[in-house]
């Protein structure tokens, strides 16, 4: 992960806005529901965040050949912004998925970024 500004520890709970494309709705349900688990989802932090890269690559591939072929990418760009909306920090998120039962949904790359995107601003934004 890449990170630019200052981390200050200043915020009780966090929420999170995508975009309006389809896979960007999905990465906010899954971010939420990361942050319902650890009890940090409220209205403090705001996670903003787009999809800059997202490559299904091939089931197929993944499944007959593995070793990589065919793998799903994702590529994030998360903004934080406080309730005054300033931002107070930015970082991006990749997952690549190589393989998976009958060659994996290249949705779980989201799933997997929306738990390093909640790791992350727990660890370092969160009181």
């Amino acid at each position: 992960m890449q990170t630019k500004g200052e981390i200050s520890k200043e915020f009780l709970y966090a929420n999170a806005k995508c975009g309006d494309s389809e896979e960007e709705r999905y990465l906010q349900k899954q971010i939420i529901n990361q942050l319902k688990i650890k009890n940090i989802y409220g209205r403090d932090l705001n996670i903003k965040c787009k999809i800059l890269h997202f490559d299904e690559g091939n089931r197929f591939a993944r499944y007959m050949v593995g070793f990589g072929a065919g793998a799903a990418t994702t590529t994030i760009k998360i903004e934080l912004e406080n309730q005054q909306n300033e931002k107070i920090g930015e970082f991006e998120v990749s997952a690549e998925m190589k393989m998976g039962a009958f060659g994996g949904s290249a949705l779980n790359t989201l799933e997997e970024s929306a738990v390093k995107i909640v790791n992350f601003v727990e660890k370092n934004y969160i009181k």
